[in-house]
């Protein structure tokens, strides 16, 4: 992956970024790769719950116990 360095661009006194579609493109793919990790654990963390939830374990960051299923 090539290095890709944003300059800030004075502007009527505002800064914009310039960015080159190669440049674009990586980020978004980035972007795109830390919320698929982001869903992984959200999903891992919904599995682990819902797993104590059915062997009658006491969940009570969710505000439920497990006899109200």
């Amino acid at each position: 992956m090539e290095r890709a360095y944003v300059r800030p661009i004075s502007h009527g006194g505002e800064e914009f970024c310039l960015l080159s579609k190669q440049l674009s493109r990586t980020i978004d793919q980035y972007i795109q790769y830390k919320n698929k990790k982001q869903d992984k654990q959200k999903r891992k963390e919904y599995v682990a719950k819902y797993r104590i939830l059915a062997k009658g374990g006491d969940f009570s960051e969710g505000g439920f116990h497990s006899r109200f299923f």
